[in-house]
């Protein structure tokens, strides 16, 4: 008998994390987050919502080892996160490629950063871009890419180092709302059965339910987390169609709700 394939994501837990940033002027702190505890199993995708402020992006950056808490832990795997990892890919709400590299040079800089020799590195790089329905603009420069290619740049670029776990702070933002749904879906078809583990931060209702297997709400002054809900729509996911089902409208408004009654608005 053929033995299952162990997990590749990464078990993350936070542990009553606080922290606050210094204000110009001598004013008090802004509290970001306050006492927030979080699990987030293997392999499971999780998307963080609330409106502006309420600590989202502040809780990834802790997560990839780009901030240390003022108080609390983060730890993935049984190991505190203190500084940025390799087995941690973050993709940002901008492509940031560089301009004078091709789709392909760009998506192999992970790559070469880590030293990996350069006939391995094409190979990767031209594989991811496969892989995210790219392979015909290998040799395309950013200019001549439109905004949601760019992004499928960048997700191939953060795919082909393979890493664990993998965080997003809104990649699909400064997207128009087609390209958004053709690149959620992309990503959606990419990320299908990889048991990597995957947390997004978003201000998008709509995407956190189409995408994700457990929404937490936040909300601000200070930042907490105010609810969870499961995410029980069946996989994979045509995220093109799904928003006409029934479940997710019902999803939906749940968390629409939920951010009501804690008092904020929502996008």
């Amino acid at each position: 008998m053929t033995a299952s394939p162990l997990p590749v994501g990464g078990r993350i837990r936070v542990d009553n994390v606080s922290h606050a940033f210094t204000t110009a002027g001598g004013e008090a702190p802004t509290v970001a987050l306050e006492n927030v505890s979080l699990e987030i199993g293997v392999g499971e995708f999780v998307a963080l919502v609330g409106p502006s402020g309420c600590g989202k992006t502040t809780l990834l950056n802790a997560i990839a080892g780009l901030l240390k808490p003022l108080s609390g832990e983060v730890s993935i795997n049984g190991d505190i996160v203190r500084a940025p990892s390799r087995h941690t890919g973050y993709i940002f709400a901008r492509d940031a490629l560089m301009p004078w590299r091709t789709a392909r040079e760009n998506a192999e800089i992970g790559l070469e950063l880590r030293g990996v020799g350069r006939a391995q590195r094409r190979e990767r790089a031209t594989a991811t871009l496969e892989s995210v329905g790219l392979a015909k603009y290998a040799h395309a420069y950013p200019r001549q890419l439109s905004q949601g290619m760019r992004q499928r740049v960048a997700l191939a670029r953060t795919l082909a180092t393979d890493p664990d776990t993998m965080l997003l702070d809104e990649p699909f933002a400064a997207l128009d709302a087609q390209t958004r749904i053709r690149v959620q879906a992309e990503f959606a078809r990419v990320l299908e059965g990889s048991g990597k583990t995957v947390v997004l931060v978003t201000h998008d209702l709509a995407e956190a339910v189409l995408l994700a297997d457990r929404v937490v709400v936040l909300a601000p002054s200070p930042g907490r987390i105010v609810c969870e809900v499961t995410v029980d729509l069946p996989r994979p996911r045509d995220v093109e169609t799904l928003r006409f089902d029934p479940r997710y409208q019902q999803l939906h408004e749940e968390l629409w709700l939920a951010l009501k009654e804690a008092g904020h608005d929502h996008d």
